[in-house]
């Protein structure tokens, strides 16, 4: 069962640049997709991911320019039910692929869902999770308790899909009990990153994610300006979001 595994199941890690790069691939073959180079430098295999992932991004693409005017001119690039029967085939795999993720990757592979613009596809599947979620909220917090990115990933998706989710949740994951930053905030880079972009869905009163906003906008930047442990993919990401971050933009479609 889904909620049986999913705290316990600590699968490899899943970076949502790895998922982003195999959706805008559409070239790329199901052995090319089986080992992806992560940005830190090691290798990530599956089946799964590979099945899922591959060339989906595209037809999801063709699929909207296909029943829209301006995207008449594309149906060209269309192969009717060839299509039709492995888009529908993908967005299974990826369905599936949620399912067997662990509650941090699936955070994960929702954010990049989310980023490539073909969340839509995926509303049943990632609301039944982030309610599943919230019901088990206690043991999200005990478990990621020291991860600011995942735990920061929670409080927007949450928020954004219209959950209530108290600040405190957020708050606890990168202050200890005297109110200072926790060092597992400065660990990686992703965490700043996530927390700035947590902190624009803050409501009045909140003035602690507020306070948290600017900590990781000074810290963003610190990053930016030493550029010693960035690299250049992870910066682009950080000089777009502080530019432009996801709450102000215009929803793909």
């Amino acid at each position: 069962m889904l909620h049986s595994r999913s705290l316990t199941d600590r699968a490899r890690p899943f970076d949502p640049t790895q998922a982003a790069c195999c959706f805008a691939s559409p070239c790329r073959s199901l052995v090319d997709c089986a080992r992806v180079r992560s940005d830190e430098g090691h290798s990530v295999t599956g089946r799964s991911t590979t099945l899922a992932l591959c060339s989906f991004s595209t037809l999801l693409l063709r699929l909207n320019q296909s029943t829209s005017p301006s995207g008449q001119a594309l149906c060209c690039y269309t192969c009717g039910d060839v299509h039709e029967k492995r888009r529908e085939k993908l967005k299974e795999d990826v369905k599936h692929l949620i399912k067997e993720k662990s509650f941090a990757d699936q955070l994960k592979l929702f954010d990049s869902l989310q980023k490539l613009g073909v969340a839509y596809h995926f509303e049943e599947e990632i609301k039944y999770l982030l309610n599943l979620m919230k019901v088990s909220e206690e043991k999200l917090r005990m478990e990621f308790t020291e991860d600011v990115h995942v735990m920061a990933l929670y409080f927007r998706l949450s928020r954004e899909h219209g959950f209530e989710v108290s600040k405190d949740l957020l708050v606890k994951s990168y202050r200890d009990e005297k109110g200072c930053f926790k060092p597992c905030v400065f660990h990686d880079i992703k965490g700043p990153l996530s927390l700035y972009e947590a902190s624009f869905l803050s409501m009045d009163g909140e003035d602690e994610i507020d306070e948290a906003k600017e900590f990781a906008v000074k810290h963003l930047n610190d990053c930016m300006r030493s550029n010693s442990s960035t690299n250049r993919v992870l910066a682009k990401h950080i000089s777009l979001a502080l530019e432009l971050p996801l709450h102000h933009r215009i929803q793909k479609l």
